[in-house]
């Protein structure tokens, strides 16, 4: 799958609501403190507590809901501003209950209805964590939310009507494995938060667990063991690489919000933790009455789209290449429930992983209808079997909303920051190390510079990985392809595509050979 699972955006991932802050009652000994952390990172807690640039855990993220915008509060230890003098009960209560310190109603964007399921001494562990933090001064910034959203007092209607408190109860007619791997996912891993449809009150359906739901543009996919939209098929190996790398081999990359989430959260996972997560997963129920085929016929004209522009990379029949190219003949991705992540994927391109080179933009190539033929073909073709319900109307509304790199109108000099901090440090050191030969680079000398440049850089940033290299280096040149006035958009998005595609072969060792096709 393109984009499996959780997504940050709706619903957040970490100690969310908090807003004041406690104090400890005696100094917790560094067992306790490094256990807390592991968990903190299980719940991504600094992923929505840490605002773009901002101090970890500080705070300052707004989050955008269908009513309106939350800010995510400081977490560290100060005694103002953060949880320095929230007691262990208070801290407890508010990820059990939903509570804040002074006795008020956390808003449900942060999910205590998932993190309810985690154990005392877990969550105590966590704050025992946080407390060892350096304080920062970070005061909480207003919520934005329409009325009567806002008045915090309403809440006592949605928590009788959707919330009900619950420490994790093991199942004993499952092993201790596929026990454990549920307690992470429904608890501190929150997936369902973002898997799961939810109803006109923004709960999640009870029912729909796990079976993919649209986050903020995004489609989290169905990720129970469904054969055909979910991760049925999938081996427990190819689970357990996705999880921990974004990369399962021949069947799919994760994308977008995962992407990060897999950075951030999954990738840190002791191995064991992770394939209890994969065998609970493999054994979740699909969904019985899930609709398969078509829903508009595929016009005629999508196959030669397809093959212009497609092909030469995935093949004719939709199988990729091995270790370089991901299928898409019975991708999760592909076959979701609904189209907007593979769109996404064609008008953005993809970044480098680990095993996968990146995919370019068609952004500047393809029209909204083209995009939408296309989409439509391979959800149907190879074995697969999602709904073609994709529409020019669709990718457009999809097109006005995702960060494309010189996508062309509006934002055609726009260049998205990098995915991770790790890419970051890359494209400042090649900035730093190699501003002259990036600035001079064109399209016939591309080769030479790039081969000038690569050194540089890995000399600069000795423990970056190859997909780290080539997003950075990707990110670095895109704002010198924009400042080139003599060009056309397509012309800097060709450019900026055959760079990323030689970095990548050049940082790989595949420059000059051909990968074998699966």
């Amino acid at each position: 799958m393109i984009a499996l699972a959780p997504l940050k955006t709706a619903l957040p991932a970490a100690l969310f609501f908090l807003s004041a802050v406690g104090a400890s009652q005696a100094a917790p000994d560094d067992g306790l403190i490094e256990r807390g952390k592991y968990l903190a990172t299980i719940g991504d807690c600094a992923a929505c507590h840490t605002r773009q640039g901002g101090e970890p855990f500080a705070g300052g993220l707004q989050i955008q809901t269908p009513f309106g915008s939350v800010t995510t509060p400081n977490i560290t230890p100060d005694k103002r501003t953060g949880i320095g003098e929230w007691t262990e009960d208070e801290f407890y209560r508010a990820l059990h209950e939903g509570i804040g310190k002074h006795g008020q109603y956390l808003y449900p964007v942060f999910p205590f209805t998932s993190f309810t399921k985690v154990r005392r001494d877990d969550v105590n562990a966590i704050r025992a964590y946080l407390m060892s933090l350096k304080p920062v001064h970070a005061p909480r910034e207003a919520n934005s939310l329409a009325f009567p959203f806002d008045i915090r007092e309403t809440l006592s209607v949605w928590r009788g009507l959707f919330f009900v408190p619950g420490v994790f109860e093991p199942d004993p007619t499952k092993s201790e494995q596929v026990n454990w791997g549920a307690y992470l996912v429904e608890g501190l891993g929150h997936c369902g938060q973002c898997h799961t449809q939810r109803n006109l009150m923004g709960a999640t359906i009870p029912g729909d667990a796990l079976q993919g739901a649209a986050v903020q543009g995004w489609f989290a996919p169905n990720i129970t063991a469904d054969m055909t939209r979910g991760i049925g098929s999938w081996s427990e190996q190819q689970l357990v690489s996705y999880l921990a790398s974004g990369v399962a081999p021949m069947r799919s990359i994760a994308e977008g919000p995962m992407a990060t989430v897999v950075h951030d959260s999954l990738s840190k996972l002791k191995i064991e933790d992770l394939r209890a997560i994969a065998a609970y997963l493999k054994q979740t129920p699909p969904r019985a009455d899930v609709a398969g085929g078509s829903v508009v016929p595929v016009p005629a004209g999508a196959a030669g789209v397809y093959v212009s522009n497609c092909a030469s990379c995935h093949g004719l029949d939709g199988e990729g290449f091995r270790d370089r190219i991901p299928p898409l003949s019975k991708n999760g991705t592909v076959n979701a429930e609904q189209p907007q992540d593979i769109i996404k994927a064609v008008l953005a391109g993809l970044p480098a992983t680990q095993q996968y080179g990146p995919m370019p933009s068609f952004a500047a190539y393809l029209s909204d209808g083209d995009i939408a033929a296309v989409a439509n073909y391979v959800r149907s073709r190879w074995g697969n079997n999602a709904p073609t319900d994709a529409d020019g109307f669709l990718v457009r509304e999809i097109r006005q909303s995702t960060p494309i790199m010189l996508a062309g109108g509006e934002g055609s000099t726009q260049c998205p920051p990098p995915l991770n901090e790790k890419e970051r440090v890359v494209m400042d050191k090649a900035k730093a190390e190699a501003g002259d030969l990036l600035r001079t680079t064109q399209g016939g000398n591309l080769v030479l510079r790039i081969r000038e440049i690569l050194p540089k850089v890995r000399a600069a940033v000795h423990h970056a990985s190859e997909a780290d290299i080539v997003n950075g280096l990707t990110a670095a040149f895109c704002p010198v392809v924009a400042d080139r006035e003599t060009m056309t958009v397509a012309q800097k998005r060709n450019l900026l595509d055959i760079f990323a595609q030689i970095t990548y072969a050049e940082a790989s060792g595949m420059l000059g050979r051909r990968p074998s096709r699966q």
